[in-house]
């Protein structure tokens, strides 16, 4: 299971702060991004939709350091919640789209339904 760069697939799950994985699956779907738009002409809004929720994913997660109330850090984990949706769509359409893609979007795949878990975990105990 090799990535492009020491992404999601390459680091230790367990001894990674949460934002560091999600900086690492935005970088991880930036480069299937790319590989999409110059390689599949047809998918190119699909790897441009990718990213932006992918990258979203992180800057979501950023903007909760530092708030001063559960209720807040609840809405940010929420769109959180909402971009890993979005980004594990995307993701699963460009798989289906283009089976050659199957190998680097697996590992995508597979961390993003971790960040679902995790996200909807967190919101939980945050509501709770």
């Amino acid at each position: 299971m090799a990535c492009a760069s020491q992404g999601p697939c390459a680091m230790s799950r367990y001894k990674s702060s949460l934002r560091e994985r999600a900086r690492a699956l935005a970088v991880e779907a930036y480069g299937l991004s790319r590989s999409v738009q110059q390689q599949f002409p047809a998918l190119r809004s699909a790897g441009d939709q990718l990213f932006r929720a992918a990258s979203s994913i992180g800057a979501n997660l950023a903007e909760s350091e530092g708030l001063n109330t559960r209720k807040e850090l609840a809405a940010r984990y929420s769109i959180a919640l909402k971009e890993s949706k979005e980004t594990l769509y995307w993701l699963q359409l460009i798989e289906r789209a283009e089976v050659s893609l199957e190998p680097r979007a697996a590992p995508l795949i597979a961390e993003c339904k971790e960040f679902i878990a995790m996200m909807t975990s967190g919101l939980q105990k945050l509501r709770s």
